[in-house]
């Protein structure tokens, strides 16, 4: 039985029969329609013959991009939560994709999304860094070529910009290649800012919005330093890049919480404990909504379960529901009161005191390890100062012996001188 909802222009199809299965039934079932052996398709993803009869709940995320890449055609979302349709639209898993310039996308590392919050700005990038040779010899243009060689890098060097994706919101976020190239390897994230407060909240700087155009004759020259920054090479066309672009001594733009609309983790942002404690208290410390954070799955999916919808007493058991539960403890009661993070559905629900011993244990084995450490090192200094008092016993010893010898030697010599004397009295 199907259900078709129509809500905000989004057709979602949802069959209830799939959503009462489990990830185990339902990939069974898309086994059964493609006519695939259960042991090709473990041997394909890397797994051994008896992973899928030993499958309990869900599947790890490694297990998951290895199917989302062999298998382009399995719909990743329908898998873990059974809403959608089995297969992606085409053959080749094509899609018509519907931008919003107003909504940008600035992919970063951990470390990266962590310090864009923590500082509220944005730094530009330097030419000589970008991934597209052409703007790396900006130096080289014809504007600049009555400038010697210094003076035409120096001046190359004041023409800066920030790079920004412009949002598909068929996809919500790009293909998983836009989280290896940028954000670490899905360690790292995603942050989407509204177009408009970006540039109202800058309008002080002379930044230039602009659409990057590919074309597939790029090495032509354009008319100025600044129409460079604006033009691509076509191989780079899929990612629909927009450009805040600078010339001056700046270097950095300005944020606030609400130029902010969305924050997407990568799915291997949460193997670090340390980075989701920074983030959390960074988080809490700008008054971010926790309702604008998002985690991603592996297939680039980003609507399966916001963190928003723990809250729903309704909420479908997801990755990105479960993480964000995981996400809870490491704030502040004071928090959590505001925006009453209570979990209602018992699939997702979090023991935060144990979580939170968990997070106080891990701290006391860091200082018990550094006590440790300390204490190796000390035993370390003490065997080698052992080592060179028995070094020194050793060679001590060894001049006692050879004084020894000698004193034998001479009251040998000297035993021998009275036995001749003696010897010869006698006869």
């Amino acid at each position: 039985m199907k259900k078709v909802l129509q809500c905000n222009q989004f057709r979602i199809i949802i069959n209830n029969n799939d959503m009462k299965k489990s990830v185990k039934e339902r990939l069974k079932d898309y086994l059964l329609k493609s006519n695939i052996k259960e042991v090709d398709f473990c041997n394909a993803i890397g797994v051994s013959s008896g992973y899928i009869s030993g499958m309990r709940k869900s599947m790890q995320p490694d297990k998951l991009l290895s199917i989302a890449i062999k298998y382009p055609k399995l719909n990743i979302g329908w898998l873990l939560t059974g809403q959608g349709e089995m297969e992606l639209p085409n053959e080749n898993g094509d899609y018509t994709p519907r931008y919003n310039p107003n909504l940008l996308q600035h992919y970063t590392k951990p470390e990266g999304l962590i310090g864009i919050l923590n500082d509220m700005e944005l730094k530009f990038s330097k030419v000589e860094r970008s991934n597209d040779i052409k703007e790396r010899r900006l130096w080289m243009h014809d504007t600049l070529k009555d400038l010697r060689k210094e003076e035409k890098t120096e001046e190359a060097k004041k023409y800066k910009y920030i790079s920004f994706f412009v949002k598909d919101e068929i996809r919500e976020v790009r293909q998983p290649k836009m989280y290896d190239l940028y954000a670490d390897y899905h360690k790292g994230g995603c942050i989407e800012f509204n177009k408009e407060k970006l540039e109202s909240l800058n309008k002080h700087l002379d930044i230039d919005f602009c659409e990057v155009t590919y074309n597939k004759y790029s090495l032509r020259q354009q008319s100025t330093v600044r129409d460079e920054l604006k033009h691509k090479y076509y191989q780079w066309r899929d990612e629909k890049e927009c450009r805040i672009i600078y010339y001056g001594d700046a270097d950095r733009i300005y944020l606030n919480k609400d130029c902010i609309e969305r924050i997407y983790l990568g799915c291997e942002f949460f193997n670090d404990k340390i980075n989701v404690a920074e983030f959390c208290s960074t988080i809490e410390k700008a008054d971010i909504s926790i309702e604008k954070i998002t985690e991603v799955t592996v297939t680039g999916l980003a609507h399966l379960t916001s963190i928003s919808d723990i809250n729903s007493p309704y909420v479908t058991r997801s990755i990105a529901a479960y993480h964000a539960a995981r996400l809870i403890p490491y704030f502040s009661d004071e928090y959590r009161k505001k925006y009453k993070l209570v979990s209602h559905d018992p699939q997702i629900k979090i023991d935060y005191v144990a979580e939170r011993r968990y997070q106080n244990k891990y701290h006391e084995s860091l200082e018990e390890k550094d006590v440790l450490n300390r204490e190796i090192r000390r035993l370390n200094e003490e065997i080698k100062e052992a080592l060179r008092l028995s070094l020194s016993l050793k060679d001590r010893i060894e001049a006692l012996r050879d004084e020894l010898g000698e004193v034998k030697n001479d009251l040998a010599g000297k035993v021998a001188g009275v036995i001749t004397a003696l010897t010869g009295t006698d006869s």
